[in-house]
């Protein structure tokens, strides 16, 4: 098709509202600014670092999170395998009780926390892959709800 294409239209702004979208613009950068320095205190890597930059922090973050993913996964790992022990030994405990006392299944199991139910579930975790990179990626995958609900998780 032979549409014409039509300039877009350039506002010309006034000096109030550049002054106004400075201030709005360096407010933004600063809250940034902040969430990256509150994210670099998190991470004991950077607790003696002399210079910070955000790539540094982002960097240390990944690397941080993934040591304490694959941490919590042999903790828990760990955990199956002591709650395994724990059940097979309830289970002596309570023939032992019932052979010499005639008491019947008086042991049992005590249930579990719920940090440890969720470290128990962590291998279930679903992250995102966000083929469209930054910005709306929607569209890309289609999966907005899934992406959002794995952000969640992790």
């Amino acid at each position: 098709s032979n549409k014409k294409k039509t300039k877009k239209r350039v506002r010309a702004f006034t000096a109030d509202e550049r002054a106004s979208h400075r201030v709005i613009e360096k407010q933004r950068r600063e809250a940034l600014n902040e969430r990256f320095l509150d994210l670099a205190r998190l991470l004991p890597g950077l607790a003696h670092s002399r210079r910070l930059s955000k790539s540094i922090i982002v960097h240390e973050s990944i690397e941080y999170l993934r040591a304490q993913r694959t941490m919590c996964l042999a903790a828990a790992n760990e955990i199956q395998t002591i709650l395994a022990e724990n059940l097979e030994l309830i289970a002596e405990v309570n023939r032992w009780r019932e052979q010499f006392h005639g008491e019947k299944g008086t042991c049992q199991p005590r249930p579990l926390g719920e940090a440890v139910v969720s470290l128990m579930k962590l291998d279930q975790d679903v992250f995102g892959t966000f083929p469209g990179g930054f910005g709306d990626n929607s569209q890309a995958d289609g999966n907005e709800d899934q992406t959002e609900e794995s952000h969640k998780q992790t």
